[in-house]
């Protein structure tokens, strides 16, 4: 009777094992298992370099961004877009005229003009102008007379340059008339290639006016000095970018 009881706890035992050992390689083929799911969810390093790189290649958006390119929008969307920016940053000048004798008389009369830049394009290069193009400038003729470089109305117009990409280091702009009486209108009536000035960066009064890229740099000083040059009425639109500013010849 004894010696039938050890056999009986002995075999027990190795079924108790075996038990143990088949729970063990269940749990180990588990484990195996979840970790090839999550070797699979986890892209390889050289995958998450690619994807973060892509990200931050996007960057953030910047203020004035189209959609879509600007000859697509509709008069009513491109002023419904335009009107939800924020401009400032610029100067009313005296600029020279043309459709009356009064503009073409020595020492005749001129015209009045205001730009104003779009809040927070100081980085923008020609590096990181979007696909679509962005809106950088708004323009307003404050005088009685059309305005002789950009051909800019008096009345009820107002005045948008857009930045298009052309190529990784330089890009395009176009001026557009929008039309603000009775049915809106949407035309181009300048264009030209950014110029950047390429010199260094600094903060100043202005982030838009009518400078070359020689004037750029004068402060308040050199206003009061009565410096600026005579033919400061027909000077190119100038805005403050990441290439120290840039002109719209």
């Amino acid at each position: 009777m004894r010696r039938r009881s050890v056999v009986g706890r002995r075999a027990c035992t190795l079924a108790s094992l075996a038990s143990l050992c088949s729970l063990a390689a269940c749990a180990r083929g588990k484990e195996r298992a979840d970790s090839t799911s999550v070797a699979a969810a986890t892209p390889a390093p050289g995958a998450r370099s690619a994807l973060l790189g892509a990200v931050q290649s996007q960057g953030p958006q910047l203020p004035g961004t189209l959609a879509k390119p600007v000859g697509q929008y509709t008069p009513d969307e491109f002023y419904a877009f335009v009107h939800a920016l924020t401009f400032g940053g610029g100067d009313d000048k005296p600029r020279k005229c043309k459709g009356n004798p009064a503009c073409q008389a020595a020492g005749g009369k001129v015209t009045s003009a205001r730009v104003d830049a779009v809040d927070g394009l100081d980085s923008l290069s020609a590096a990181r102008v979007p696909p679509n193009g962005i809106v950088v400038v708004a323009a307003k003729n404050t005088g009685a007379y059309e305005e002789e470089r950009y051909n800019l109305l008096p009345g009820p117009y107002e005045y948008y340059l857009v930045i298009t990409p052309v190529s990784a280091d330089s890009s395009h702009w176009s001026l557009r008339q929008l039309g603000t009486s009775g049915t809106r209108t949407l035309s181009e009536v300048a264009s030209g290639t950014v110029q950047p000035c390429h010199h260094p960066w600094s903060k100043g009064k202005y982030r838009a006016n009518f400078y070359t890229c020689r004037d750029s740099h004068m402060d308040d000083s050199t206003m009061k000095m009565g410096l600026v040059l005579q033919d400061a009425i027909s000077d190119p639109i100038w805005m403050r970018c990441a290439d120290g500013c840039c002109t719209f010849n």
